[in-house]
C-alpha cells in the first residue's frame, strides 16, 4: 500500500495558520499557503471538498513524467496523514508547502514518508535503493528538454553505481546493523553526496535549519532567511559618547556658584544676629 506512515506523526497538516506561520517561516506573506488553496479549490471544485486519488494524480502527472507509477502512491500515502482515503486541503497545504518553502530537514522527513513503504519505520535495502534509483532518474530528467514521455530507465553501469552507493549508505548509516537505516539515522544521512543534486523538491536553496538539523561537521548552521533579513537590518548598538570637557567644566562651574551662595548667605544671615 505505500508508506502508511512512519513519517506521519512530523507530518501532521496544521490546521491553524498560526502553527502553519511557525512551521514556514519563509512564507511570510502567506503566499504558498494562498497559492495552495486556489490550486486545490481549481482541482476540487471547492476547498470544503476532498481531493480524491484520482484528482490528485492527474494534478501531479507532468510534475512526475518519467517516474514509475508507484511513486505517486507513495506520495500519496505519505501526506493523505489520516489515511481516510481523500486528501482535504490542509493535507495539501502541506505537501506543496514543503515542496516549496520547507526546510531541508522537512524534505528529508517527507521523503522518509515517501520512501517508508513497508510501514516499518525504517528503510530497507531495497528502500534505499529504489530511493537512489528514483534520485538518478530525476537527474536524467532535469537535462531533458521536454517532460518524458516513456518511463525513464538507468543503464546496467548505473545501477551498477547505485548498488555501490547503497552498500555505503547502509555502512556509514546502519549504525546498529541490523539490516535498517530508522529514521533517525536516516536524518543524520540525508546530506550524503549520493543526495547532493537531487531534485525530488522544487528548492534546492531550502534553508538547513528552523526544525532541528543537525549540521555536517565543520559545517556552520544554515540561517532562514527571514533571520538573515533581521540581522542586516539591526543597526549595531554605538557606546554611549564621552562627557564633553566642556559640560564637565559646566557643571563644575554650577557646583561652585552654589555653594559660593550658600556660604554668602549663611554669612549675612551670621552678621545680623550679631547686630
Amino acid at each position: 500500500m505505500g508508506a502508511k506512515n512512519s513519517a506521519c506523526k512530523v507530518l501532521v497538516p496544521p490546521k491553524k495558520k498560526s502553527v502553519y506561520a511557525m512551521l514556514f517561516p519563509r512564507d511570510k506573506e502567506f503566499t504558498v499557503y494562498e497559492k495552495a488553496t486556489k490550486e486545490f479549490e481549481s482541482i476540487t471544485g471547492s476547498k470544503r471538498k476532498n481531493m480524491t486519488k484520482d484528482q490528485f494524480f492527474a494534478s501531479q502527472k507532468e510534475r512526475f513524467a518519467g517516474m514509475d507509477a508507484s511513486l505517486l502512491e507513495n506520495i500519496w500515502n505519505a501526506f493523505d496523514s489520516d489515511n481516510n482515503g481523500v486528501m482535504d486541503v490542509d493535507e495539501y497545504r502541506l505537501y506543496v508547502a514543503i515542496n516549496s518553502v520547507g526546510s531541508r530537514r522537512q524534505r528529508a522527513i517527507a521523503l522518509f514518508g515517501v520512501t517508508d513503504t513497508s510501514n516499518d519505520h525504517a528503510l530497507q535495502k531495497e528502500e534505499i535503493q529504489s530511493l537512489m534509483v528514483l534520485v538518478r532518474k530525476f537527474n536524467k530528467k532535469a537535462g531533458m528538454d521536454a517532460p518524458p514521455e516513456e518511463t525513464i530507465s538507468l543503464s546496467k553501469e548505473e545501477l551498477a553505481e547505485v548498488e555501490k552507493q547503497v552498500d555505503a549508505f547502509m555502512k556509514a548509516h546502519d549504525k546498529d546493523g541490523n539490516g535498517n537505516v530508522e529514521f533517525e539515522e536516516f536524518l543524520d544521512g540525508w546530506q550524503d553526496q549520493a543526495f547532493a543534486d537531487f531534485n525530488f523538491f522544487d528548492d534546492k536553496s531550502a534553508p538547513l535549519t528552523g526544525t532541528g538539523a543537525k549540521p555536517k561537521e565543520g559545517e556552520k548552521p544554515a540561517q532562514e532567511p527571514a533571520a538573515e533579513e533581521k540581522k542586516e537590518e539591526e543597526p549595531k548598538a554605538e557606546p554611549e559618547p564621552e562627557p564633553e570637557p566642556a559640560a564637565e567644566g559646566e557643571k563644575e562651574k554650577e557646583k561652585k556658584e552654589h555653594h559660593h551662595h550658600h556660604h554668602h548667605k549663611k554669612e549675612k544671615k551670621e552678621g545680623k544676629e550679631d547686630q
